[in-house]
């Protein structure tokens, strides 16, 4: 399980103390909002199985982060730089690379 996080932006102000202080415009819903933004909690389940062939070689298969489950995507537009960040840059939970499979040989010399 991976906890949620929360980012927050150095540039936005804690208290907005005047009218002239104005925060930056989201283009996703048109509105003045903060760049700050806290992303859920996620559960990922890895798994692996390993069988012994014959003796001293042994095959793995296993898949990392089975579900395919991914981070929040951002929800402010100042934070995707045009487009090329969707998932955050500035705080990680698990990747954002999805699910991972994969097979492993091992031969013991003994």
């Amino acid at each position: 399980r991976f906890g949620e996080v929360t980012y927050r932006d150095p540039t936005t102000p804690l208290v907005i103390t005047d009218a002239k202080t104005q925060l930056p415009l989201n283009a996703l819903t048109n509105l003045n909002e903060s760049l700050d933004q806290t992303f859920s909690s996620k559960w990922v389940f890895d798994m692996s199985a390993s069988y012994e062939v014959i003796k001293g070689l042994k095959v793995t298969l296993g898949a990392n982060n089975i579900f395919d489950t991914y981070q929040d995507l951002h929800t402010h537009s100042g934070n995707v730089s045009l487009g090329r960040f969707v998932y955050s840059r500035r705080v990680q939970q698990m990747g954002f690379n999805g699910r991972y499979l994969f097979a492993r040989l091992v031969y013991n010399l003994k």
